[in-house]
């Protein structure tokens, strides 16, 4: 009749390494007092492995030179076997092999318990999301708008298993226009609507300057649609970074990586600026290494995924 599904969610943060200072010679051969510069051995390479049930199941990116690493990376996993507990958000101590303690990690850890019933019974809900025109997940957006991202990425996995999530986008889309405007929603007509209807115009130029006029009512909001809190930008967040992971480590990361090695200096805040640097050259550097990651990008849209451009061009 039903499954429960168990899953563990595990987020490390950051860590802080407590400065470990090598002992210095205290005297030279020559028996004189030896002043030497101390070491901190705390600075260095680190990583996090997790571990579950003797097993490593995930591992974070090594951070180098620092006593400091800051890392924010998330995993999932699917548990058969686990006790159910309570999400805990706290700083756990780091020991070395002697069981010292040595420093502190920061760990977010939600362990989540899912009652999945048989697909037959979630029918009508899925007629009811699906339903894109009715507006129904915006208005649970609204009920629920302190977790717009949880949410976003919930709805998201629905519409992408059900292959809708384009469809789903869209009327987003149209629901962040609209909403720009004063109208209230049982008289708003749709953007697409408006703009190709023939209703209510005395001519065709009657209906130019009305599309016009919209079009100037909304180029002073156009910006905003992509910087507010809301389930649309939430979402196409979410999408955008599941679709385009990938592509973008295929078409910057051996440049970033490349950049990051050089460390280039290419401050052009006259504020920040030290005595005798040459802001000039500091430009164009600058926009020597920018046009070569435009580049890049410009280069490579035959890769872009299809689904990334689809969700574009409905924005654009």
């Amino acid at each position: 009749m039903f499954r429960i599904e168990k899953s563990l969610k595990l987020r490390v943060v950051e860590a802080k390494m407590r400065k470990q200072v090598a002992k210095p010679e205290s005297f030279s051969q020559s028996g004189r007092l030896s002043v030497k510069q101390e070491a901190d051995l705390s600075i260095g390479e680190y990583f996090a492995e997790v571990v579950l049930d003797g097993e490593v199941r995930a591992r974070t990116i090594t951070k180098a030179d620092t006593r400091n690493p800051f890392w924010r990376e998330d995993y999932e996993f699917q548990m058969d076997k686990f006790e159910r507990g309570q999400d805990n958000e706290a700083w756990w101590p780091v020991l070395d092999n002697s069981q010292e303690k040595i420093g502190e990690i920061f760990l977010k850890i939600r362990y989540d318990e899912l009652v999945v019933l048989l697909a037959k019974d979630y029918e009508p809900l899925s007629l009811l999301l699906h339903n894109f025109g009715s507006g129904l997940t915006d208005q649970i957006a609204q009920a629920i708008s302190r977790n717009l991202r949880g949410l976003s990425e919930t709805l998201m996995n629905i519409f992408q298993v059900s292959g809708h999530a384009y469809d789903w986008l869209a009327a987003l889309v149209e629901d962040e226009i609209d909403g720009i405007s004063k109208e209230t929603p049982n008289r708003r007509v749709r953007w697409s609507r408006r703009i190709g209807s023939n209703e209510s115009y005395n001519s065709v130029g009657d209906r130019e300057q009305t599309v016009r006029d919209i079009g100037k009512s909304l180029q002073g909001e156009a910006n905003l649609l992509f910087r507010g809190n809301s389930l649309f930008t939430q979402a196409m967040d979410f999408h955008m970074r599941r679709l385009g992971k990938e592509y973008l480590e295929e078409v910057l990361a051996e440049k970033v990586v490349e950049i990051n090695k050089l460390n280039p200096d290419c401050e052009v805040d006259p504020s920040r600026l030290g005595h005798g640097e040459d802001i000039n050259k500091n430009w164009k550097l600058l926009i020597s290494l920018t046009t070569e990651i435009w580049d890049g990008i410009a280069g490579s849209s035959a890769r872009c995924p299809p689904e990334l451009r689809q969700i574009l061009n409905i924005v654009h």
